[in-house]
Formats: C-alpha cells, sequence, structure tokens
C-alpha cells in the first residue's frame, strides 16, 4: 500500500508507516506472514497485510488507512478488495436403455461435464433434482460395497422405467458450488423398443397326411434386437388357411398341449379337395421356421 506513497521531505521518504483507520467492511486484515515464516508486524505498517473474506462472502469489501511519516499524518484512503464467486456450469445429459431393464449411472453421472472458473469450488460441486422424472423413477446408486449414493449428489442416479413403458424420459437437475447454483439441466432416457421380425416359411406334405410342427415353429427365425425380449416372442394368428384347419401341438413326449400360436381369430374348416393323384399342398404362415418331420397316418382302402 506504500508504494504510491510519497514524502516532500527527502529525510522522511525512507520512514513512512502505515495504519488502519477503521475496521474492513467484511472479513478481517491480519500481518503479512512470508513463506519463510517472517511476520511483518503490525499489519500495513510497511504496507503489508493478509486480508480474510468472511466465508461464502463474495462482493466488495473495503477497509481504510492512513500514512505518517513520523510527525505528519496524511488523509485518509481506501482499499477495495473484489471478492469474487462464479457460479458453475453445467451441459445437459443423454442416456438410452432397452425397456424393463434399469439404467444405473456411477459418480461423477451427470457432473461429469460440471466446471466452476473458482478453483476452491471445483471440488465441491453437487447436483440436485429440480423437477421429473416425467415417466419411471429415480432412485439412489448403491455402489459394490454397500454404500449409498443419495440422489444425484455426486452425480449418481438410478433410473428405473415402467413396466413395458417405452418412449422419451426426462428430468432436470441444477448444480451448486455451495454458494450459487446454475441450471437447470436437463437429463434425456430413451426406453428403447424395437419391432420384432420374421420371415416367410413354406411346409410340404402329401395329401390326406397332418403337418405336425413343434416349438419354435414359425418362431424359429424370429428376433428382436432388444435383448428382453429375444425370450418372450409369440406368434399370432392374423388369417386363417385357405383350405383345411389348424390345431394346437400336443406334444407325445411331455403330453403337453401347445395353444396354436396366440389365436385371436376363431378357426374354421375348409375341406381339401381329393384328387386320385399325389398332391402336395404349400402352407405359408407369415412368419418363418425350419421344416420339421412330417407324420404320416394310416390309410383307409375303399370297400371292394
Amino acid at each position: 500500500m506504500l508504494a504510491n506513497a510519497w514524502d516532500p521531505d527527502p529525510g522522511d521518504m525512507g520512514h513512512l508507516t502505515a495504519s488502519m483507520v477503521g475496521e474492513p467492511s467484511a472479513g478481517g486484515v491480519a500481518e503479512y506472514i512470508e513463506p519463510n515464516g517472517t511476520i511483518h508486524s503490525p499489519a500495513l505498517k510497511d504496507g503489508s497485510f493478509a486480508y480474510f473474506p468472511p466465508l461464502h462472502f463474495y462482493g466488495t469489501a473495503t477497509f481504510q488507512f492512513d500514512v505518517s511519516d513520523g510527525i505528519m499524518t496524511s488523509d485518509v484512503y481506501t482499499v477495495t478488495i473484489d471478492v469474487i464467486e462464479n457460479p458453475p456450469s453445467d451441459s445437459n445429459m443423454s442416456y438410452s436403455i432397452y425397456h424393463d431393464q434399469v439404467l444405473t449411472v456411477a459418480p461423477s453421472g451427470v457432473l461429469a461435464d460440471a466446471f466452476d472458473p473458482d478453483p476452491p469450488d471445483q471440488g465441491h460441486l453437487t447436483a440436485s433434482l429440480v423437477s421429473g422424472p416425467n415417466a419411471g423413477t429415480l432412485s439412489d446408486y448403491i455402489d459394490s460395497s454397500g454404500v449409498d449414493h443419495p440422489l444425484l449428489q455426486d452425480g449418481s442416479f438410478v433410473y428405473t422405467p415402467a413396466y413395458h413403458w417405452y418412449g422419451t424420459a426426462t428430468f432436470q437437475f441444477d448444480v451448486t458450488d455451495g454458494i450459487l447454483t446454475s441450471g437447470p439441466y436437463t437429463v434425456t432416457i430413451d426406453v428403447i423398443e424395437n419391432v420384432p421380425t420374421d420371415s416367410d416359411v413354406t411346409y410340404n406334405i402329401l395329401h390326406d397326411h397332418v403337418l405336425t410342427v413343434p416349438p419354435p415353429g414359425v418362431l424359429a427365425n424370429a428376433s428382436d434386437p432388444d435383448p428382453p425380449d429375444q425370450g418372450h416372442l409369440t406368434a399370432v394368428i392374423l388369417s386363417q388357411p385357405s383350405q383345411g384347419q389348424l390345431s394346437d401341438y400336443s406334444d407325445p413326449n411331455t403330453l403337453a398341449m401347445h395353444p396354436l400360436l396366440v389365436p385371436t381369430r376363431s378357426r374354421s374348416t375348409s375341406p381339401i379337395k381329393r384328387q386320385s393323384r399325389t398332391m402336395w399342398a404349400p402352407i405359408t404362415w407369415p412368419r418363418a421356421t425350419r421344416a420339421t418331420p412330417r407324420t404320416r397316418l394310416p390309410s383307409r382302402r375303399p370297400a371292394c
């Protein structure tokens, strides 16, 4: 503070000292201590000092001082200290999961991109829920050691969609350094449901024979890009055969009755026209499978 001090009397120039007038408007002033431990006491005497703002204080602090040559004292001067606090920042986040699965986000999660320009605050950022989610539920993340991490505090969370629900879920959070808060920011979770696929299939049988197709039958080539669905695919009858009829498959090994596909319409019977020659009758379903062994039924010769 004495860097700009001046005395018109040459003999006094090397003997100027400063002293504080009153108290700082916020915080406190103390002696300056050099890295080697040398203490410059009292504060301000040689122009040096240490200023300590109150905890979490930011804004403008002032204090006043005067200068003396040991005989006369100057006017009062003001020291202004700007205590800076910048808000943290973060960004929106996106995740995706398949339906009926749980999204688990470990620390640092939604705080992975969080930043605070004030170095003391960078390691103390926390997040908190503002609103949402619009679908499903949020819960605390529990690590492999069984430690419960409060929801979003360290950026972690667990999201559980509603059963069989798919679509876009969102929730909002903000970030604080303990003094200032920024946000809200949005987390978008795409809960995915893809359409299963199958293919056409053709079977051949002799006339007056029965075609028996065991499981998986027309689902042999069916697939679903969603892992949770792959073991739960079922087929549905969209239209009845143009000739003949369909019936449930009975497993001869277990005596179990397997429902015919997943019937949604009543069955009808259409007789197959008899011919004197051997006839191959192709039967086509809208979903594919591999061919299965034919079952030959006993035939009756006409009475002579």
